[in-house]
């Protein structure tokens, strides 16, 4: 059975930039991601249940207003 995931809803500033700069540090975390852009400043990250934790200090602090 596989492990839950859990999404985390991410502001951007609209700039490519930004949703590189995420994806960035989650790949140098070694956080494995599915990314889905909703708009130009909305994008949920979807990671597994057990590094969700992890996942949402990583976004915070890389400057990123988590939505939910």
């Amino acid at each position: 059975m596989s492990e839950r995931t859990a999404a985390i809803g991410v502001q951007l500033n609209g700039w490519s930039d930004d949703a590189q700069k995420l994806r960035d540090s989650l790949t140098k975390s070694k956080i494995k991601f599915a990314e889905n852009t909703l708009t130009m400043t909305m994008t949920i990250i979807n990671v597994k249940y057990s590094d969700f934790n992890n996942a949402s200090k990583i976004i915070t602090d890389a400057g990123f207003e988590i939505l939910n």
